[in-house]
């Protein structure tokens, strides 16, 4: 994953740095580290669906979740990001 801080210069404490994604690779892989999925994002891509990908790999390829309230966590993270997403 690669990203980059971003000073915006605010005075108060909260909201005064951005992190910015600039590119990530990930892939998920199997006993033998053969690779059986990945994702890929850089920022020509116009849309990013990272936690659908986790949401993915829990309910079509049986990754087990290290929380039982993976659903709404994903849901929660997903609005936040949503709604501050900037590409």
């Amino acid at each position: 994953m690669k990203f980059e801080t971003l000073d915006r210069g605010q005075s108060e404490r909260r909201g005064r740095y951005r992190i910015r994604t600039r590119e990530y690779i990930y892939e998920v892989t199997g006993p033998k580290s053969q690779p059986i999925i990945s994702a890929h994002w850089h920022p020509l891509a116009r849309n990013s669906r990272f936690a659908e990908f986790i949401r993915l790999m829990i309910e079509e390829l049986g990754v087990t979740p290290r929380s039982n309230d993976w659903d709404k966590r994903l849901t929660q993270t997903h609005k936040v990001f949503t709604k501050y997403k900037t590409w």
